[in-house]
């Protein structure tokens, strides 16, 4: 292969790569057609289509190709059918009714094919447009005329030729694009998704030009200085064109038309461009013969930050630096001569000096990692021409041996001296290992996976690295205290001290944080720094070049002068980045912003990740005492999003009512949750999730609803339109939908909503009074009452209502509102309240908008992501635990991530009666009944409380019990005497009254039981016969009333028996 470089146009920044493609074996001539975003590219080799890709030119058969799809589908002709190559394959197009010749020219993203085919000797075309097996003619210009089909776009517009003319073909009707204003015919030859249209206008008198028609204008773009005839093959998104000036390839851009140049002969031509400016054709050689060529084209601004190139150490002409430690030291390798022969040493570069490390002997060296004590690592190979894991220390190469294999390797190091890398083991098994102070530790492989390797290491001794499968696909990995843990599909290349996580999942540059993955585009991740800046390489102004990635924006680090290419391979804390630029790789140095990181919020905070299917964006609204949370996460535009629930780290997609969105806004300690979604014909609606299933709660009568809160009992708020189309807060209670109403709004307002609800049924929110203004309202058991402006969002059971009362958030109690103030910004907002009186909302900072968390007067930051900008905070549980969202700056790939906060435990006050008892079942009026029971303190401090028993309507006894310590019970008895007491059944019962702010009053009573009373025992007695002689038997007898059987008899006849 042969690569030239030339700089082209004046004081341009246009440069362009030309690259010999070469042939397929024993051929003489070939020639590209297409190319896709991929960089694959088809064409024709003597007689024979081609593909080529990652340097290999694969012979697909005989015929020629003339396009190629982002999906790597390719058609052309074989033969005197057109055809379509995919995986191997090769299938016959066939030809329109009547035909017997057909050819392909074009394919799009969606499968569709375009062309000509013609019948008997071919004295006209018709063009075609081929889809799922079926062939379309696309008819022509007026009756049976000359008609091809050269281009289709994806939006399914074609062009070519019908008539002498240029057409564009959409969607059943072919227009005339007419001529330039020389006169002669005109054929169109591509289209890009905007509408684009370029060819060519003219005849052999007038000459031909090549045109871009668009908004129904066709634009003569000239000629190549002296020439005298063009033609426009091929435009990319850009709206660069490709084509040729007389025997030129040019490119056309922003009105400048370029020569392209060549393999260093007389000419070339260009016919096609792909959107990372590579455009393909046929160039001559020397010699003049004609191969396949591939530009790669750039219009290079001036690099975005200062670039230095290191340069080598003396007598060595190739340089790669690949590693950076923070005092701005630099690692890397070097191509040089040695007494003759050419061999690869390690270098430490420090402020423009060189110091060359040796090796074990053999010919090649390789550095890859360097830590603050300029200790290097890498590899080299010995004088046996074996790869061995080398350590640097003070200049001194350390052979750091293999896990029982003959070979090794060593990719990185921390501050502690513990290297990570790569060893065969004594059944020749390649695996990642950690050597640490004369000793290597196989690090194992992932489950059912056969090899790994590690590539890095941070303070922790946390190791990332990448290894195969049970199904044989690479994965990511990182390894902890003896746990390899799978990142899935990929590689990791590099971690910080964060924990951060950077490197290659596909083609696509990761980063993995917090649980998730975020994907970085086309490229490779490298390194990351302590706070959050990624380096690596990725596709610049259609060339591989160094990137620098940062809050979600991806910078094209530029290349060093007349160079077309660069890779950033490691950044430390200053912002220093170093890797190397050209083709004929040096080392060089970028001086990139150096980012203070923020400080760690106060309180623990973690990413909840996202839906794999809706992954640019999340944000959670409720979490329960189970520490279960809900919320939504989104796709990228025009995607939607789905409700989810995320649970000990497992986030599930709770679905929808039939449409294509849903969101969950809240979640009761049942498992119970609530939001609003679409349905099949798109209205919104207030749903009931519980047990994987989603039930529609319908409306007020009106098109829509939404649900915003639930409370333990099961009853839901929100609201919903009505049938006069006003929106009005509801209550769902056991399958009926109550309309809250509102405080009288006029006839042009008349708008509730309601947003929070407690164990009491107390629902809060906002509507509009008489005079249409906004007012917060307190609903309770049907009473609506005004709380003032402007609307309320939250309550807890001791009736203590958050929202906005004013310009910043309020805590509303007994009519008295408190301004809860601002993180030192212009205003807040409050939204969520536990039964501790912890409250959580936004507000404003000098710095951006943050999340807090207010308790007992003091407003507390809960801080942001490392990597975000913003935060807010919607719902706050009664365990210690805060939800809501933190969000990357404006033009963030990722907007919001879904955040959980560990808080604090909140002060909770709740007691309980464990259980109750009496001591009997049954008694007679009069007999002393004991009750027991067991009162436990289940809240967070000492509780002093009344004890109070009863049977029936009649209270038993009072009893107090003072400082019960936390977690304690206390046994208590109530002495019932039922002297007094009424024949018949009584309920017993012992209840604690609610204390101050309980927090769960429902288990403050315990039942005792049923105790049946009946009233005391009387009997009659007698003898018979009353009187007889002495010696004679007399029968006695009792008959026994009321009392409780069975009875008992005892007789005294007085004389002692």
């Amino acid at each position: 292969m042969v690569t030239m470089s030339a700089t082209i146009g004046t004081a341009s920044t246009t440069s362009a790569n030309v690259r010999n493609l070469g042939a397929l074996p024993g051929n003489v001539y070939s020639i590209a057609f297409g190319i896709n975003n991929h960089g694959q590219l088809v064409g024709l080799s003597d007689s024979h289509a081609f593909l080529w890709q990652n340097d290999t030119m694969t012979d697909l058969g005989g015929g020629w190709a003339n396009g190629i799809n982002n999906l790597g589908q390719a058609v052309g002709g074989s033969g005197t059918r057109a055809v379509l190559w995919e995986d191997g394959a090769v299938t016959d197009l066939g030809t329109l009714p009547g035909d017997d010749y057909s050819v392909a020219y074009a394919i799009n993203d969606a499968g569709q094919v375009v062309g000509a085919s013609c019948g008997g000797t071919c004295e006209w075309f018709r063009a075609f447009l081929w889809q799922n097996g079926t062939m379309t003619d696309l008819g022509s210009l007026g009756g049976p005329s000359d008609t091809i089909a050269f281009g289709i776009n994806n939006v399914g517009q074609i062009v070519g030729r019908s008539a002498e003319h240029a057409f564009l073909w959409d969607h059943g009707t072919m227009t005339d694009l007419g001529v330039l204003p020389t006169g002669g015919g005109s054929e169109a030859r591509a289209i890009n998704d905007a509408g684009q249209v370029v060819g060519s206008s003219g005849n052999a008198s007038v000459g031909h030009h090549a045109f871009l028609w668009q908004n129904s204008a066709m634009t003569d773009l000239g000629t190549l200085p002296g020439d005298t005839d063009s033609y426009a093959n091929g435009i990319n998104s850009a709206g660069q064109v490709v084509g040729t000036s007389d025997r030129n390839a040019f490119l056309w851009d922003l009105g400048t038309m370029t020569n392209l140049g060549t393999l260093g002969g007389c000419c070339g031509e260009a016919h096609a461009i792909n959107d990372h400016g590579q455009a393909v054709g046929e160039s001559m050689l020397p010699d003049q013969s004609g191969r396949a060529a591939l530009w790669t084209v750039s219009t290079k601004p001036p690099p975005p930050y200062p670039i230095r190139d290191l340069g080598a150490p003396p007598g060595d002409v190739i340089s790669w630096g690949t590693a950076i430690n923070d005092a701005g030291h630099v690692a890397g390798h070097s191509i040089g001569s040695d007494s003759g022969i050419w061999v690869i040493r390690v270098f430490l570069w420090n402020n423009g000096t060189f110091q060359v490390l040796p090796g074990l002997g053999g010919t090649e060296t390789f550095a890859l990692g360097i830590n603050e004590a300029d200790d290097v690592v890498g590899y080299g190979y010995n004088a046996s021409g074996l790869s061995r894991a080398i350590l640097w220390q003070n200049g001194n190469p350390t052979d750091l041996g293999t896990l029982g294999g003959t070979e090794s390797g060593a990719y990185g190091i921390n501050d502690r001296g513990q290297v990570v890398g790569w060893s065969y083991n004594a059944t020749g098994q390649q695996h990642a290992f950690l050597w640490d102070q004369g000793n290597m530790t196989d690090l194992g492989t992932l489950p059912g996976g056969s090899f790994s390797t590690a590539n890095a290491i941070n303070e922790a001794g946390q190791v990332v690295g990448a290894g195969d499968v049970a199904s044989g696909v690479v994965h990511a990995f990182l390894w902890q205290s003896g746990t390899m843990t799978d990142l899935g599909p990929g590689s990791a290349n590099g971690i910080n001290d964060v924990g951060q996580v950077v490197g290659t999942s596909g083609s696509h540059a990761a980063l993995w944080e917090n649980g998730g993955m975020v994907d970085l585009g086309w490229g490779s991740a490298s390194s990351i720094n302590h706070a959050g800046q990624i380096v690596g390489y990725s596709v610049g102004s259609g060339e591989i070049h160094g990137f620098l990635w940062y809050h979600g924006n991806a910078t094209d680090l530029g290349t060093s002068p007349n160079d077309t290419s660069s890779q950033a391979v490691g950044i430390n804390r200053d912002g220093h980045a170093v890797g190397f630029s050209g083709d004929q790789a040096h080392a060089v140095l970028w001086t990139l912003p150096r980012i203070t990181p923020p400080s760690p919020p106060r309180f623990p905070m973690r990413n909840l990740g996202f839906l794999p299917a809706y992954n640019f964006s999340s944000i959670a609204y409720g979490v329960n005492d189970v520490g279960q949370v809900v919320g939504t996460s989104l796709g990228a535009n025009g995607v939607g999003g789905h409700a989810f629930l995320w649970d000990n780290g497992t986030m599930t997609d709770l679905g929808t009512l039939g449409g294509t969105q849903s969101v969950a806004n809240a979640i009761n300690n049942a498992g119970q949750v609530v939001g609003w979604s679409t349905n099949a014909s798109g209205a919104m609606h207030a749903f009931l999730w519980e047990n994987g299933a989603m039930t529609d709660l319908g409306t007020l009568a009106g098109d829509s609803s939404e649900a915003h809160a639930i409370n333990g009992a099961g009853q839901v708020v929100g609201f919903s339109s009505t049938s006069p189309g006003w929106d009005h807060a509801f209550l769902w209670d056991n399958g009926t939908m109550i309309d809250l109403g509102t405080l009288g709004g006029g006839p042009y307002y008349d708008y509730s909503s309601a947003y929070g609800i407690n164990d009491a049924g107390q629902v809060v929110g906002w509507t509009v009074n008489a005079t249409e203004n906004t007012r917060a309202f307190l609903w309770d058991n049907g009473t609506m009452t005004d709380l003032g402006p402007s609307g309320a969002y939250a309550i807890n059971i001791a009736g203590e209502i958050v929202g906005d009362f004013g310009p910043n958030a309020s805590l509303w109690i007994n009519g008295a509102v408190t301004d809860l103030g601002t993180l030192g910004g212009l205003s807040s907002g409050a939204f969520g309240i536990n039964q501790g009186g912890q409250i959580v909302g936004g507000s404003d900072t000098a710095s951006g908008s943050r999340a807090f968390l207010w308790e007992n007067g003091t407003m507390t930051d809960l801080g942001v992501l490392a990597a975000d900008a913003g935060s807010w905070s919607y719902g706050v549980n009664n365990v210690g635990q805060a939800v809501g969202t933190s969000w990357a700056p404006y033009g963030a790939s990722t907007a919001f991530h879904a955040v959980i906060w560990t808080i604090p435990r909140p002060t909770l006050h709740d007691v309980a009666v464990r259980s109750a008892s009496a001591s009997m079942a049954s008694a007679d009026v009069g007999v002393s009944i004991t009750i027991t029971a067991t009162v436990v303190n289940r809240g967070t401090q000492p509780e002093s409380f009344d004890v109070s028993a009863y049977a029936g309507s009649l209270l038993v006894g009072t009893k107090a019990v003072t400082d019960l310590a936390v977690g304690s019970s206390q046994d208590l008895s109530f002495s019932w005497d039922t002297s007094s007491a009424a024949p018949g059944s009584d309920s017993i019962r012992v209840e604690i009254p609610p204390i101050p702010y309980e927090t769960d009053v429902s288990n403050n009573v315990a039942s005792g039981g049923i105790v049946r009373l009946a009233a005391p025992v009387t009997a009659q007695a007698s003898g018979t016969p009353s009187a007889t002689d002495v010696g004679r038997p007399i029968s006695f007898s009792c008959d026994p009333t009321d009392g409780t059987p069975p009875y008992q008899f005892f007789w005294d006849f007085g004389d002692g028996s």
